[in-house]
């Protein structure tokens, strides 16, 4: 019932903030006539691979507070922190490159 009340929301408030009905109904046909799910070029296995790591990561740390619980705590605290900074870098190399505007700065 959630995903059915904010569907229609989302759909008329497309409808809505458009400057006429002419404009929303092509908004509305390009969105259902051009639908593709094409994966970026650039790093896609690397980012579908990293994906399906943190599903895996978190499948087998669902019972516990978190993963470090069950695997982490017995590491040395040099391994640790290790892990923690290859985690960063990996977040560091997914991140895109060019810097695009913020969205709301065009209201």
């Amino acid at each position: 019932m959630v995903f059915l009340n904010l569907s229609a929301a989302t759909f008329l408030a497309t409808i809505f903030r458009n400057d006429s009905i002419h404009t929303a109904n092509a908004f509305i046909y390009g969105i259902f006539s051009r639908f593709s799910f094409d994966l970026p070029n650039h790093m896609s296995c690397f980012l579908l691979l990293l994906i399906l790591f943190m599903l895996i990561v978190e499948w087998c740390g669902r019972r516990d507070h978190h993963i470090l619980e069950k695997l982490g705590m017995r590491w040395p605290v040099f391994c640790r922190w290790g892990f923690y900074i290859f985690i960063l870098l990996l977040i560091a190399l997914t991140m895109p490159k060019n810097q695009e505007e913020f969205i709301y700065f065009q209201f």
